[in-house]
């Protein structure tokens, strides 16, 4: 049974189980260091979190840092300032996160973005790479590619993703990279001639992807 739970005396949007999101040092000599995270539970104001999810990543924790735990989903951008209260070593560090205020959400995109996790493919310079979808919208998605890509802002590329029983192929702009980790390349990109019926589609894709988010936390 999930732990998942809203505070009543702090106005706070918790992430769902599993959710995916990032961790912004704000203490002096952490100030700007970021790295992926993953939500594991939350109680009354702690949310328990584990990182960093990937290997060689070098933000580490020190009890009492201040940070703000940021992720998004089919709401909008979240921001939960918190301190590190606790550390957990295992193989996978394990934060305790002590939520100092309320929540901040944003609204960044005239599309509903949602996060969902999916294999894909990027055609890039007529070079087929394998890639990880990290989210989508009508408009655009953002991607993982291995490795160091030369992939610049402006770039045409080819996606191809299977959504369910559909797969969805068009161009799209790159308008976003982020090239910090050593092992892969994130590109937020920009759909550029999908058809009508693709993006009919991906909208009740994500309809059917809020529906279930809504299950969850009416459960948890």
């Amino acid at each position: 049974m999930s732990l998942f739970r809203r505070s009543s005396e702090l106005k706070v949007v918790w992430p769902r189980e599993g959710a995916f999101g990032s961790v912004l040092g704000l203490t002096p000599g952490q100030r700007g260091m970021e790295a992926k995270v993953r939500a594991f539970d939350a109680t009354r104001y702690l949310l328990v979190i584990r990182c960093p999810i990937y290997k060689g990543e070098s933000f580490v924790g020190e009890i009492g840092s201040k940070m703000i735990f940021s992720y998004t989903d089919a709401r909008g951008q979240h921001y939960i300032p918190a301190v590190l209260a606790k550390l957990v070593e295992e193989d996978v560090p394990m934060w305790v996160l002590q939520v100092t205020g309320s929540s901040r959400t944003k609204q960044l995109r005239n599309h509903v973005r949602v996060q969902t996790i999916g294999e894909m493919s990027l055609l890039h310079n007529g070079m087929s790479k394998k890639a990880t979808m990290l989210d989508i919208s009508e408009g655009g998605m953002r991607c993982a590619v291995l490795g160091q890509e030369k992939i610049v802002l402006g770039d045409i590329v080819t996606v191809s993703v299977n959504l369910g029983s559909e797969m969805i192929s068009c161009h799209a702009k790159v308008v976003r990279v982020d090239s910090r980790d050593p092992r892969r390349v994130e590109l937020g990109t920009q759909f550029q001639d999908i058809e009508d019926r693709d993006r009919e589609f991906i909208r009740k894709y994500l309809f059917e992807l809020q529906l279930k988010e809504r299950k969850l936390r009416q459960i948890s």
